[in-house]
């Protein structure tokens, strides 16, 4: 009875332990992932250039508009989304730090550049069309050439015109 007790006393305490060295953590990692740290309400422009061109989605006071001569409107819902989906960026897992492997995960210069700046401060992320799974995309952050697997969606359209706002004319009845 007395072994009993000393054997569930030892296995108490290596559990604890255990507890405390983090080995029942969900999601372990001994690698500092970085935060991209971008915030939704502080975005005043967004940069996007891939293979098919490049523009730039500008918040105004009220609205947001796609840059250029002339400036657009821009789609609310379609930028609300982008910004959305920026704003909740995060990291899951370093998948590689050679780069020789970016084409392999897409964030090549095949890959969308997205800069985004608010406050005076901008985030640059190299976005690939696919991830590890259909839920996530592989980014790359600044200069740094770690490719990372991303927690969630990140899609970014390269095509502008899916930005601007369609304003469809109603032919009046007379």
């Amino acid at each position: 009875m007395k072994r009993n007790a000393q054997l569930i006393l030892v296995a108490a305490a290596l559990a604890i332990v255990a507890w405390l060295a983090g080995a029942f953590d969900p999601d372990p990692s001994t690698i500092d992932l970085p935060d991209p740290g971008i915030r939704s309400e502080k975005i005043g422009r967004i940069d996007v250039r891939s293979s098919g061109g490049s523009f730039s989605l500008v918040r105004g006071d009220s609205s947001w508009s796609v840059a250029g001569e002339p400036p657009m409107p821009a789609d609310t819902a379609v930028v609300l989304r982008l910004v959305r989906d920026l704003s909740d960026l995060e990291l899951a897992s370093l998948v590689s730090r050679t780069p020789d492997r970016h084409a392999r995960f897409g964030v090549d210069s095949t890959a969308a550049e997205v800069v985004v700046s608010w406050d005076g401060r901008e985030t640059r992320l190299v976005v690939s069309t696919r991830g590890p799974d259909y839920q996530s995309h592989y980014v790359r952050i600044g200069t740094d050439p770690s490719v990372y697997a991303t927690r969630g969606r990140l899609t970014v359209l390269t095509d502008r015109g899916r930005y601007e706002a369609r304003i469809d004319s109603l032919d009046s009845q007379p």
